[in-house]
């Protein structure tokens, strides 16, 4: 859903109907797959930009 949303454009109906759920069932998982990448990503993209000014 998330790569449907942000790297196909689609808006959250045109994954539902697509997909033969809710708008709001995809809310839902789009929202917690940030939340997710937020939180497990955070110390790795620092690290990454450190790295890169480093050099």
């Amino acid at each position: 859903m998330l790569e449907k949303s942000r790297f196909e454009g689609l808006s959250y109906k045109e994954i539902a109907d697509e997909m033969g759920i809710s708008t709001n069932t995809v809310k839902y998982h789009i929202k917690n797959a940030l939340a997710f990448m937020r939180k497990n990503l955070d110390g790795y993209l620092k690290w990454t930009i450190i790295a890169m000014l480093i050099r």
